[in-house]
């Protein structure tokens, strides 16, 4: 029997869904040049990806922090022990994000390799992270 209520894996395979897919879906086909030099194109898509996760009904766009948020505030504490570790890991990775929205909003932020790099390693992370998650939740 698995430790995974059938809502929360609900609620997990939207996360992965709604962050997991969406954090990394312009920029993740963008060439290693693009990520290695920086590109008008790189920063837009990763503008789009970041601050623009999931867009809302009413035409909001939520940035990646918003989204993650939303899913994991209902969460029990039993709810996020069973989900940690991997939740622990997107959450890392999602304060940084955030923690660099106003670069990201402007785009100042991705003209520092570090940053994009950096940022290359943390959407894949999410997307491991999630995907690991989602795998474990449905008993996999």
């Amino acid at each position: 029997m698995s430790i995974f209520s059938s809502s929360l894996t609900e609620r997990l395979m939207s996360l992965k869904h709604d962050l997991g897919k969406y954090v990394a879906w312009h920029s993740a086909n963008l060439e290693d040049e693009e990520w290695r030099d920086g590109s008008v194109r790189l920063t837009a898509a990763v503008q789009r990806d970041v601050l623009s996760t999931r867009t809302t009904s009413d035409g909001l766009a939520q940035p990646a922090w918003v989204v993650f948020e939303a899913c994991v505030e209902g969460m029990t504490d039993v709810e996020r022990e069973r989900c940690a570790p991997e939740l622990a890991r997107v959450d890392a990775h999602v304060r940084w994000m955030k923690s660099i929205g106003a670069g990201l909003t402007s785009g100042e932020s991705l003209d520092d390799h570090e940053i994009r790099a950096q940022m290359l390693s943390a959407q894949g992370e999410i997307r491991g992270a999630l995907s690991e998650l989602v795998r474990r939740a449905r008993g996999g």
